[in-house]
């Protein structure tokens, strides 16, 4: 038997690149707040049906949420369950699936075309920033790419065999449909695209008795067994909550109505952009390499075209659009460009021209990206105050001298490590030293002292700001106050209450109060941009960042007395419940933290 290469067994590849996957994926995941909108909706409703014991329907503020089926929030209440709430479990899911994703892309590749393309395709996936991004996100997206590509690597097993018919392609027909089940139990109707792919594919190739074999199968009974459950319990428990939800998601967001209306073009800088540097790529892979009728596996070039191209159409047309929604197009995109760098852009074959222009172009928007990451770097030094964030533009100087120096060679595996290399440490280096400096959402912060203060009975509220990582860890009700009177009337006795606020506006409040109120925590954190920041010129040291305080009606006096008690009343009552003997006693006071320590030695 002859001896099998380590990298070329798929026993080491499969299992290293889901490791890989993982570490890059998963790199400091709980170093930022709450960053996309939707995040807080999942994360959220998941905790209340956590905390309910509920694993039917989920809620938010208090209200049936049926804009998604349940499969992610069960992926959710799993991670709650093994970790307990917090952000690493509720963004776990999107972390697995999105290294089971960069596997079955790989695998795909790998059938498509050789082992080669696969794992350049890989690489290209874990080197692009959109993908990377909301495989961090505790959204539905990424989820749902990976159920698309499981459902082509299917397809791929069922049109590639050299029989038709056979015992093998029918299982691997009844997994594409299991697999569309299940999308559609995360996501929805986008979940059914790869049909509208598989019958332009087959009717492109011209292979109807296939066809016949895919669409005339047992595999629809297992698709409506998996994916129509719920919705049926849903209509018997919440029919208008229901029906109302349906015409949002499906009329109203395909015609616009749930939002303005975006241009078709809306997604091609998106896509650019999402996935650059690998994107400068693609126009001029797709023409050089004629991938309509590629010389070396036609059927599977259409294939790959028709993944990019039908999804991409069809989310141009529909009016209501979302960036994360061009995220399943990155797969088809990895495996075209992966296919030019395994094949064709060797040291020992010429490039196309088209290819060379495009490397020679990336190079000068890198220059470019590198100059203005130096310049917004030097002007927000005043609030970064950290010169290590000058480590983003030494990496992206050196990834564009070992460009272009690779270029001058024409050595292209070289110019595709001088693009992935660069694109991982500045990652990394994003992830673990500037992004706690930009961290949005100080609600984290305001949640732990909001806890360390406060009873469960007070109240919290926060004025015309949204602070999703607050109402997440809190694990209470937020109350949204308008404006400055308002916060007066909430912070009236009878009882405490809490409210988070800017700074700007404490001077207005304290001002109306008709009581003593306390500043009890003060944070910093990046303002919203306005149009006046985005028109004028930034000069050296220009303030982007705003200061936002905590509030009470109690003083710091009072509430740490309050605390002192509570914790003497909580650990007296543990100690005696458990019929400790003096000795342990005295050594859990000392352990214990203060001020919870001194108000245990003082209880009789």
């Amino acid at each position: 038997m002859m001896k099998v290469v380590w990298f070329q067994s798929d026993r080491v590849i499969l299992p290293g690149l889901f490791v890989l996957s993982l570490i890059i994926l998963g790199f400091q995941v709980s170093n930022s707040g709450l960053a996309h909108p939707n995040e807080l909706l999942y994360a959220e409703s998941a905790r209340d049906m956590y905390a309910r014991g509920d694993w039917l329907t989920p809620h938010f503020d208090g209200k049936p949420r049926l804009n998604k089926p349940m499969l992610f929030y069960w992926f959710i209440l799993i991670a709650y369950h093994v970790l307990g709430p917090s952000l690493l479990a509720a963004r776990l899911c999107s972390i697995l699936c999105g290294a089971i994703g960069v596997v079955l892309l790989y695998l795909t590749a790998r059938v498509l075309f050789d082992r080669a393309t696969g794992l350049f395709a890989a690489a290209i996936a874990l080197t692009t920033w959109g993908y990377a991004l909301y495989a961090r996100y505790a959204m539905t997206d990424m989820a749902l790419t990976m159920w698309i590509t499981a459902a082509i690597y299917c397809l791929t097993q069922i049109s590639l065999q050299a029989k038709p018919e056979t015992a093998s392609q029918r299982c691997w027909v009844l997994a594409f449909y299991v697999i569309l089940g299940l999308g559609f139990s995360t996501k929805g109707p986008p979940a059914l695209f790869p049909l509208l792919i598989a019958a332009v594919y087959l009717l492109w190739t011209r292979q109807g008795p296939l066809a016949r074999q895919l669409f005339l199968s047992w595999g629809w009974l297992i698709f409506l067994l998996i994916a129509t459950p719920w919705y049926v319990l849903m209509f018997i428990l919440h029919s208008d909550t229901l029906l109302e939800v349906t015409h949002m998601e499906v009329v109203a967001r395909s015609t616009g109505q749930l939002s303005d209306a975006e241009p078709v073009w809306y997604y091609v800088p998106l896509m650019f952009g999402y996935f650059f540097p690998w994107s400068i790529f693609f126009p001029a892979a797709i023409v050089s390499y004629r991938w309509w009728r590629l010389d070396a596996a036609p059927n599977a070039g259409r294939l790959v075209l028709c993944w990019f191209g039908i999804f991409f159409v069809l989310l141009s047309l529909i009016r209501g659009k979302n960036p994360q929604y061009i995220l399943p197009t990155l797969m088809p995109l990895a495996i075209i460009i992966g296919y030019a760098f395994a094949h064709d852009l060797s040291r020992q074959v010429e490039a196309p021209r088209s290819m060379r222009w495009s490397a020679y172009l990336l190079a000068a928007l890198l220059t470019l990206a590198t100059l203005l990451a130096a310049m917004f770097i030097t002007l927000l030094m005043r609030q970064l105050d950290s010169p290590l964030m000058y480590g983003h533009v030494l990496i992206l100087t050196a990834g564009i001298l070992a460009l272009v120096w690779s270029l001058r060679r024409r050595h292209y595996r070289a110019v595709f490590a001088a693009l992935a290399i660069p694109q991982l440490l500045v990652w990394f280096f994003f992830l673990g030293q500037s992004l706690p400096q930009f961290d949005y959402d100080p609600g984290a912060s305001f949640a732990n002292a909001i806890r360390r203060y406060s009873a469960a009975t007070d109240r919290v509220g926060s004025i015309r700001i949204e602070l999703k990582a607050l109402l997440f860890l809190l694990q209470r009700p937020v109350t949204r106050i308008g404006d400055v009177e308002q916060a007066r009337d909430f912070l009236q006795p009878p009882g405490r209450a809490f409210v988070v606020m800017r700074q700007a506006d404490w001077p207005r409040l304290s001002e109306i109060a008709q009581q003593p109120l306390y500043i009890l925590e003060t944070h910093k954190r990046f303002r919203e941009l306005d149009a006046n920041d985005l028109m004028s010129p930034w000069r050296y040291g220009y303030d982007l960042t705003e200061q936002l305080v905590l509030v009470s009606n109690a003083s710091p006096i009072d509430l740490k007395a309050t605390r002192e008690q509570a914790a003497a009343k909580y650990l007296t009552k543990l100690l005696t419940s458990a019929r400790m003997r003096p000795a342990c006693l005295d050594q859990i006071i000392q352990s214990a933290p203060m001020p919870a320590a001194d108000a245990l030695a003082k209880t009789p």
